[in-house]
């Protein structure tokens, strides 16, 4: 409380103090202060500690400039929950072109991506030939679209999403609604199999291919089965520190249980015909049909089948002609 010259006592409604931090502080200054302004004092904002003649450290701030601004504009805000009707509507108004910025920016993103089409160009900057896909798009999109005209017309420096980090992250979102996708219609149906093999990415890096098979049903909207599809769904690559049996098997456990799965639901196992992979004794096919019996071990078809193309190709001269007239004519 603080007493006028005639006796009457005034709450020090500013005035806060915050027991976890043991100080006191000043909370209109903390909400809306002027701090650019040059006698701006960041003592109450942070918090005051030193309690020693606190009485006239309240007094001297409670009478300076900033304080009284800020204490304003607080009172404002308490009675009408803002501060400025046209910065409100300024706020409202950016955040809608940014909301439709962003719709735009995806719609680019899953569209492309759909179609398995490369984003990046040589060059990353509008208007530069050999932009890339993703700009080419923006900038056409821009020349019908006045949101999109506004966004590449802002001066260069200035936010405009449209960085190779941002459709990386957009990419990464809209995969993992996918995958949840697929592995909620992998869980609604009853069994399912597995097909993994090992590949090297340009760094010589062994990561383990997940491809989930199974059965989905298609219902209508009374939720009357219709038909049914069989189903090889990917869902991603693993990195695995070696290929022996051990680490192989546990690296496909975790990732059948990491997106959400059941092992006893695994009625099938496809790899190739490596001993690490379909040993009878320790291979990964045995070490999983301990856990579950009911998942049967198959050789990969796919790759019997790259095998015998092989060995048709080496060993026979007619073969090879008709795969390079049939691949290369």
């Amino acid at each position: 409380m603080s007493t006028t010259k005639a006796g009457i006592k005034l709450p020090r409604s500013w005035l806060c103090y915050s027991p976890n931090l043991d100080c006191a502080y000043c909370e209109p200054c903390w909400l809306f202060a002027n701090r650019q302004a040059p006698t701006y004092n960041n003592a109450w904002v942070n918090g005051v500690r030193v309690w020693k003649h606190i009485s006239s450290k309240i007094a001297v701030h409670e009478s300076t400039q900033i304080h009284l601004g800020a204490c304003v504009v607080y009172e404002q805000w308490k009675l009408h929950g803002t501060i400025d009707a046209d910065m409100e509507r300024d706020v409202r108004n950016a955040a809608n072109f940014w909301r439709q910025v962003l719709e735009r920016i995806v719609n680019v993103t899953l569209t492309l991506a759909s179609c398995n089409m490369a984003f990046r160009g040589h060059r990353e900057r509008i208007g530069d030939g050999n932009a890339g896909n993703f700009l080419s798009v923006i900038e056409l999109l821009a020349h019908y679209d006045p949101v999109l005209k506004e966004l590449i017309s802002r001066p260069e420096g200035s936010v405009k999403y449209l960085s190779h980090a941002i459709q990386d992250e957009i990419i990464y979102i809209l995969s993992q609604r996918v995958k949840s996708d697929i592995v909620n219609e992998i869980n609604s149906s009853p069994f399912y199999s597995i097909i993994m093999d090992t590949t090297q990415d340009v760094a010589k890096q062994d990561h383990l291919s997940q491809v989930f098979r199974y059965v989905a049903i298609d219902r209508d909207e009374v939720g009357v089965a219709t038909d049914i599809r069989i189903v090889e769904a990917f869902l991603g690559f693993e990195l695995t520190v070696n290929s022996s049996s051990s680490e192989l098997e546990s690296k496909i456990v975790s990732c059948v249980e990491g997106h959400g799965l059941e092992l006893s639901r695994c009625r099938g196992q496809g790899y190739d015909g490596a001993a690490n992979m379909s040993g009878i004794y320790s291979g990964v096919q045995a070490r999983i049909a301990e856990r579950e019996p009911l998942a049967l071990y198959v050789h990969c078809a796919a790759h019997n089948l790259n095998l015998v193309i092989n060995d048709s190709v080496k060993n026979v001269q007619e073969v090879r002609q008709f795969y390079d007239v049939v691949c290369c004519g």
